[in-house]
């Protein structure tokens, strides 16, 4: 398409005002750019679901709801001790989706009760044109609603890397039901997401921007900040699917609505907190645990380090995030007293 836009540009300068050319040639580079993104997109989409579709577990017992106005889908698996075993409650990151706790679901399933749900615009969730849809607070308030009729549960909420602001943000809101939190790959204060100025220009341009993130595949700086050098080359591809089909669209407006926890979020926690940093994330480095804990109190905070893993820990070493998750529960949450079914 593009050699044969270049073959007929010549002819057409003659019909075009002594100044339009320049626009119209870029607004033409422009269209080609979006349509050929806009294939790729798709194309991956499919290729994604084909070669890696979502566990059964999930696509067979998630449903969607509305939550003010936005289709959303939620996964609840029931325990049949009910109310006299925890709930589970999932919060996933930016350009995440509820597969990524696959390997928690499966385990925590047998001890309680699950809850999660695909962020708006992400996974199977609706994907809305309003800008403010996208916020921190627009999204703790769909959580909050969709969490509203499970109130009556222990719960432990676990969340990874923006999932623990929005999860830092909710609890004032569910403090009454709230016995634990567990944060994987959380930030501090002093290390909110580095927005930087790209996120200003037109989606066309990060889009290239994200293609020359994942040059080099499986290897690429995109899959390496997500998952260390030494992770399962099936998890290497699979990440790499999962950042080829983000929305770009989703991503920027989430990154821009962003609200970040402050120390005074961090402060009104008083619940028993599990932090759980992987010990090469690029993104959320270790030490932000330890200064989350000193704003916290030290009493209150369990830190365990994943080693040798990056930003995915639960997918990187999920029997060791279900371990530390589980004696956690056990030994800070009051909540003992497990049958396995």
């Amino acid at each position: 398409m593009t050699a044969h836009f270049y073959s007929i540009w010549p002819a057409l300068q003659p019909y075009l005002p002594a100044q339009g050319w320049i626009v119209a040639f870029w607004a033409t580079i422009i269209t080609v750019v979006t349509l050929r993104f806009t294939v790729d997109y798709l194309s991956v989409r499919r290729r994604w679901r084909a070669q890696f579709p979502e566990p059964s577990l999930i696509t067979e017992n998630a449903q969607f709801e509305t939550v003010r106005g936005k289709r959303l889908r939620i996964l609840h698996l029931a325990h049949p001790d009910g109310t006299d075993v925890p709930l589970f409650f999932f919060l996933h990151g930016v350009g995440s989706r509820i597969a990524v706790w696959e390997k928690q679901v499966e385990r925590l399933r047998k001890v309680g009760n699950i809850l999660a749900l695909d962020l708006v615009g992400h996974g199977e969730s609706e994907e809305v044109s309003s800008w403010e849809a996208y916020t921190t607070e627009s999204l703790v308030q769909d959580i909050i609603e969709g969490i509203a009729p499970y109130t009556n549960y222990r719960i432990v909420v676990i969340a990874h890397s923006y999932g623990n602001c929005l999860a830092i943000k909710l609890f004032p809101h569910i403090q009454a039901s709230v016995a634990g939190m567990v944060l994987i790959a959380p930030g501090d204060v002093t290390h909110p997401p580095h927005v930087t100025r790209l996120l200003q220009f037109p989606e066309w341009i990060i889009e290239i921007f994200r293609m020359l993130d994942r040059y080099g595949g499986t290897e690429s700086t995109s899959v390496r900040r997500m998952v260390y050098k030494t992770a399962d080359p099936e998890l290497k591809e699979l990440q790499l699917f999962w950042n080829e089909s983000s929305r770009t669209s989703v991503f920027r407006r989430t990154m821009l609505g962003m609200a970040w926890v402050r120390s005074d979020d961090f402060r009104a926690i008083t619940c028993p907190l599990l932090l759980i940093p992987g010990e090469f994330d690029p993104i959320h480095p270790v030490p932000c645990s330890y200064a989350i804990r000193e704003c916290v109190g030290t009493k209150q905070v369990r830190i365990v380090v994943g080693h040798q893993v990056a930003h995915q820990v639960m997918l990187e070493k999920p029997d060791f995030t279900n371990t530390e998750i589980m004696r956690f529960v056990e030994e800070e949450c009051n909540l003992i007293h497990f049958t396995e079914h």
